[in-house]
């Protein structure tokens, strides 16, 4: 779903839509030549092993994954190796999704409770903030050569009110889409479970896509135990 939508990728009716719309590049296949990232989706801030990485490669897609074993992603050193990487690869377009255990509801709950995690869960949230805006600098290259982006967190998760993720949303016209994971597929001990995603993205054909999914149960399960866990992998359904 995901290199597929982005390819016929839109600005329009975005959620932070101006006036006067953002230029930006050709999409490819609607320029003079063919670019050559046209087919490479970099997946930041993922698992060694993913179910995007298999069934991109399935579908003739090459997905470079920017994974802890392989590239500090906190580090901004990195980040400014990984720029002109991304950049040489004109048309690429680029997928994220953070850990958002410090954003949960669950994690505030806990602060409440329990004050002496304060500062650990502060700690967690500046660290995790600092790497939304590190995916950002890397998105816009993607955006500014032609790609899209696109960025997933629950839809409840907290760390939506970050600062740098609102201004993105609003500077680069991001359209937004929300469904339950019980759509694609997402499962708790073999019952459909409801895990309400949000993703963010510059591709109208993918938000498109995405809020089209509905859930057809009645009661879906809630996500408890190892399977908050396993649904940070996307289901091959939801792909």
């Amino acid at each position: 779903m995901f290199q597929g939508s982005f390819d016929q990728g839109g600005q329009i009716g975005c959620l932070g839509a101006t006036s006067t719309p953002e230029k930006r590049a050709p999409k490819h296949g609607k320029g003079k030549h063919n670019p050559v990232g046209k087919d490479v989706l970099f997946e930041f801030a993922c698992a060694k092993e993913t179910n995007l990485g298999k069934v991109g490669q399935e579908c003739g897609v090459r997905v470079i994954r920017l994974c802890k074993e392989d590239v500090n992603l906190e580090d901004p050193y990195s980040i400014e190796q990984l720029i002109p990487q991304v950049g040489a690869l004109e048309g690429c377009s680029i997928h994220c999704s953070i850990q958002c255990k410090p954003w949960s509801l669950w994690l505030h709950l806990n602060r409440a409770k329990y004050p002496k995690l304060t500062a650990g869960i502060h700690q967690e949230q500046a660290e995790s903030a600092a790497l939304v805006e590190q995916f950002i600098r890397v998105a816009d290259i993607c955006l500014g050569n032609g790609g899209d982006c696109s960025f997933e967190w629950p839809r409840y998760c907290t760390g939506w009110a970050l600062p740098s993720i609102q201004s993105w949303i609003l500077d680069r016209n991001l359209h937004s889409a929300t469904f339950n994971g019980c759509a694609v597929g997402v499962e708790t001990d073999g019952q459909p479970a409801k895990k309400p995603w949000r993703f963010i993205t510059s591709s109208l054909r993918l938000a498109t896509n995405l809020a089209a999914l509905k859930c057809t149960h009645g009661s879906p399960a809630p996500l408890q135990g190892k399977w908050t866990r396993m649904s940070a992998f996307y289901p091959r359904k939801a792909l």
